[in-house]
């Protein structure tokens, strides 16, 4: 799979690596609530957490939060209503239902905005900033973010848990959009704080370690990234003892590590671990599940194991539109990871037939062209141009670059592949000239970005993400 193509896959597997092992504070603070309503409220709100929480069984964690909802609003004061919003939108974050989860946490920073309580808005503020990074808005998202955390340090030192939660929120924004130095920056302020903080959150910082091994991958620094992931899977263990499902985060992080390493026997033992660890907790269609044997798919395709890939990747195909729905991000991912295999298989026309699915889907949900968009605009074309489709794979790879520079500016490991793989048809079309020039910018790119841009090889660092969010 191609480094652009692994790149999109990446949203995804490193939040579902960092969100839910603490990154930040469950959100808004409970009121008493002394109305029979508000005591329905807290009932529904209960079995919603249960069911999403022990089950992952979304759909209906989403219809108990609603119906808790509607008893806070009859309640009609503000802490409980302002709760159930934040809790039922950042479950439809996880259901890729990122609109309506937007219209909620809107609805939360008003609702908090009139309360006086700066801690709690600063909280609402950093919800909002986090569903607007998954939609990649992220001038939007660094501008609340920022907001939140300046709210957060004036909060001092009561705030402390949420204002690692802001930082690490931030640092994710800056990752998103290749901003790693700034990444990595907050990420060490954040663990400097939690390191100095009073009642350790070990959750929290094994989370924060996570998301520096994810930068030291990243930035090729694949030593200093094991390390990182090896001290997370210890806090694990000293937590919760070996064979807890928790630890399977830190297994599926360090098996990407082996993976960049191409030391794939022991990426494929942790990551099978990890898919068999949470397949027995919560069941095989789980979401955590599922993220983790995509991911042994991605291993099986790199060692070209071609056949072996297939089968995980079109039954975890499956699971996920039954489970997550057909427009679900992980589902994109299925599917993107799925064509790549068709690709290498040259079945081209199934392979171009899913890229387009995962571009239409891209397209529907996000407001403007995104980094997921170009990413796939760029897989599409390279399979059109295996397929001798040059001139349909022309414009994609133009879109591409278009969208890359205008997000990212004209420096960056996205661009260089792209540039790369649009060369390339450039010379089956025997332009040799304009090949030649796009084939120099390339190579000052790489120079610059100390880039490997082997088109044979999953780029590891890029499984780090995930697209589903969780702020507890």
């Amino acid at each position: 799979m191609n480094h652009s193509a692994a790149r999109a896959i990446a949203l995804a597997l490193f939040v579902l690596l960092s969100g839910r092992l603490g990154f930040a504070d469950g959100g808004g603070q409970s009121a008493s609530a002394p109305s029979v309503a508000s005591d329905g409220w807290r009932q529904w709100w209960t079995r919603g957490f249960e069911l999403e929480d022990k089950f992952g069984r979304y759909a209906e964690a989403i219809a108990a939060y609603r119906k808790a909802l509607e008893l806070a609003q009859q309640g009609g004061e503000a802490r409980p209503i302002a709760n159930c919003l934040e809790r039922l939108a950042m479950t439809l974050l996880l259901t890729n239902s990122l609109t309506e989860a937007q219209a909620l946490f809107e609805r939360e920073v008003a609702i908090v905005e009139s309360l006086a309580d700066p801690a709690h808005l600063g909280q609402a503020l950093a919800n909002l900033a986090r569903c607007l990074w998954l939609r990649q808005d992220y001038s939007g998202a660094e501008a609340l973010g920022r907001r939140a955390l300046a709210m957060e340090r004036q909060c001092r030192p009561q705030q402390e848990r949420r204002l690692v939660g802001s930082l690490n929120l931030l640092a994710q924004v800056y990752y998103s959009q290749g901003r790693y130095a700034q990444a990595e920056a907050t990420a060490r302020e954040e663990l400097a704080l939690r390191r100095s903080m009073t009642g350790k959150d070990e959750l929290g910082l094994a989370a924060n370690l996570l998301m520096l091994g994810s930068i030291s991958l990243i930035s090729g620094r694949l030593t200093e990234a094991e390390e990182w992931n090896q001290q997370a899977l210890t806090l694990l263990e000293q937590h919760f003892g070996a064979g807890h499902p928790a630890m399977a985060r830190g297994w599926c992080a360090l098996g990407l590590v082996y993976a960049a390493q191409q030391q794939y026997g022991k990426a494929e033992q942790l990551l099978r671990r990890a898919a068999e660890r949470w397949s027995a907790t919560y069941g095989p269609e789980h979401p955590d599940t599922l993220a983790a044997t995509i991911a042994l798919g991605g291993v099986y395709y790199n060692e070209t194991r071609l056949d072996e890939a297939e089968n995980i990747l079109r039954p975890a195909l499956a699971r996920c539109e039954r489970v997550l729905g057909g427009r679900n991000a992980q589902t994109a991912i299925a599917i993107t990871n799925l064509a790549a295999v068709e690709q290498a298989k040259k079945r081209y026309d199934v392979a171009a037939s899913l890229y387009r699915r995962a571009l239409e889907m891209e397209e529907t949900d996000s407001r403007t062209e995104t980094l997921s968009t170009a990413r796939i605009l760029n897989n599409l074309a390279r399979t059109y141009c295996a397929d001798g489709r040059l001139e349909e794979a022309e414009p994609l790879y133009q879109r591409s670059v278009n969208i890359i520079e205008r997000i990212l500016g004209p420096g960056n490991p996205d661009l260089a592949v792209v540039l790369s793989n649009y060369s390339m048809l450039l010379r089956k079309g025997h332009r040799k000239q304009e090949a030649r020039r796009l084939e120099a910018r390339v190579h000052n790119l790489q120079t610059d970005l100390k880039m490997n841009l082997s088109e044979q090889r999953i780029d590891w660092h890029a499984l780090q993400k995930q697209t589903k969010s969780r702020n507890r």
